[in-house]
Formats: structure tokens, sequence, C-alpha cells
């Protein structure tokens, strides 16, 4: 899996991109970008529910499900309009974890499209770091400030740092040097990161 920090930055940025979009311009409160962090970081919580790591938290169908209750609560706050945009930019949000974990080449397969489709996938090693993860809330503080994690979460905020920052600044050409950037790193560290033959 990968960190808070990247799972956070990858929601960040797509709610960052989506609020682009004119009927999701009167959400584009701070407390959005927040709740698109938190969303990025959802799949996670099999680890606290004591489910199969990566299990049916870790699907499309979930991050539907929880994009779908999200969009019911903004409906009821009377934004109608903006809630039917939630489904599909928060689900976006929330299936991007999954996809991330299974680029850091290690750990259990994913159900990735269920319950449309039940085949598992094996993780590849797409150049993001693999860190260790807990169902114990006490190990989760060790876990945190463990050396391989730190460094983990390094490499994550050198890949999307800059590409969280792209979707935020005004100037178009710094948006473009930054996700350059951002993407150069990437496909770097999947270089480094693929298995020799």
């Amino acid at each position: 899996m990968s960190s808070i920090l990247g799972h956070g930055l990858a929601g960040m940025s797509v709610w960052a991109l989506a609020r682009r979009l004119p009927a999701l311009r009167p959400m584009e409160q701070k407390s959005w970008l927040a709740a698109a962090a938190v969303g990025g970081c959802l799949p996670d919580i099999d680890s606290l529910l004591h489910l199969p790591h990566r299990g049916p938290t870790h699907t499309l169908g979930f991050a539907f499900a929880a994009s779908a209750l999200l969009a019911v609560a903004v409906a009821a706050a009377g934004k109608r309009r903006e809630a039917v945009w939630m489904v599909p930019v928060f689900t976006l949000v929330v299936w991007l974890h999954p996809v991330m974990d299974l680029l850091s080449g290690g750990g259990p397969e994913v159900v990735l499209f269920a319950p449309l489709w039940n085949r598992p996938f094996r993780p590849v090693a797409g150049g993001l770091p693999l860190h260790d993860y807990t169902t114990e809330v006490a190990g989760l503080w060790g876990l945190l400030f463990s050396p391989s994690t730190i460094t983990g979460m390094m490499m994550e905020a050198a890949v999307f740092g800059p590409l969280f920052a792209a979707t935020i600044v005004q100037q178009r050409w710094l948006q473009i040097a930054l996700g350059l950037a951002g993407a150069v790193v990437w496909i770097t560290f999947a270089v480094l990161a693929s298995p020799r033959r």
C-alpha cells in the first residue's frame, strides 16, 4: 500500500481538477480538499475494521457506494446539482487508492472492478513505494515513523507534491512544468523499481 501522504495528495489532486467544473465551483471551500484527502485514504479503513486488507474496501463497488453516500448528504444539504457530480468525482478519488496500491509492487492482490468483474489483479512495480500496514492502532505510531515509511513518504511527496501543485497554481507554464516534473520523477521511480532481467 502507499502511505496516507500519497493517497491524500492523489485524492486532493483529483478534487482540485474536478472543482474546475462549473457545477462544482460552489464547492471550493478548503474543507472539500480535506474531504478528498480522507476519501483517498478511505479504503484502508479495512485495517481498522479487521477486514481482509485490499478486500471489499479496495473495489470499484466500495468507491461508488461511498461516493453515493456522500452525494446523498450533499443533496440533503440542498446542493442537488453539485451532488450529481460528487458520485463520479469521489468514486475516482476513492478508487485511485487501490490502483495506487497495485503500483507499489507488493502486498495482496486486489479485485479492482468488483462487483462487476471479480478478477484479482497482482501488484506490479509502478514506481510507488510499498509501505507496511497494521491492524493495531497502537502499532500505527511506530509504523508512521519507521525509516522505510519516511523514505516512502518522501518518494510520494516527490511524485504527488508537484502533481498537486500543478492543479492549484494559476500560471499555465507553471502547471505544465510541475506536471512534467511529477511525471518525470514517477517514471524514474518506476524504471528503478522494475525487475531486472
